[in-house]
């Protein structure tokens, strides 16, 4: 029963965590070609959802990893600009689920360095580097 309650009340946090991956690999031009929102136990742990991804080349994995992070930026945003979603209750729920949400899973870090340490992800970080040294800190 305590299980059961686990996954009801995650399963909002669930949804934005695998939309967030989704999201990214879209735009990140990969391809995606599982998604499960169904909890499963595999190892003696409860797997409350994943989306399984074709990258376009092993780098981009670092923003798919990551991208759940990006949910707490989405949370800060709602909250500093008073936005009102609905009514206030909701929007401190919605809050609530985006920063619940937003923690990558192991399996979202060991995804993330695997493209870091990539050859294409040396090459983004640096170029990324570069980026920054010349055009945001000039």
């Amino acid at each position: 029963m305590k299980l059961i309650l686990n996954i009801l009340l995650l399963f909002p946090a669930t949804f934005l965590h695998e939309l967030s991956h989704i999201l990214i690999a879209f735009l990140t031009f990969s391809r995606v070609y599982g998604i499960s929102l169904i909890p499963k136990i595999e190892k003696n742990r409860i797997v409350l959802g994943n989306v399984k991804v074709v990258p376009v080349f092993k780098g981009v994995l670092i923003f798919i990893g990551l991208a759940p992070l990006g949910l707490l930026y989405i949370a800060y945003f709602i909250l500093s600009n008073r936005i009102i979603i609905i009514n206030e209750w909701f929007t401190y729920i919605l809050v609530f689920y985006l920063i619940l949400g937003s923690k990558p899973s192991k399996q979202d870090l060991k995804s993330a360095l695997n493209g870091l340490f990539s050859i294409s992800g040396v090459i983004m970080l640096f170029i990324a580097g570069l980026i920054l040294k010349f055009y945001v800190f000039e």
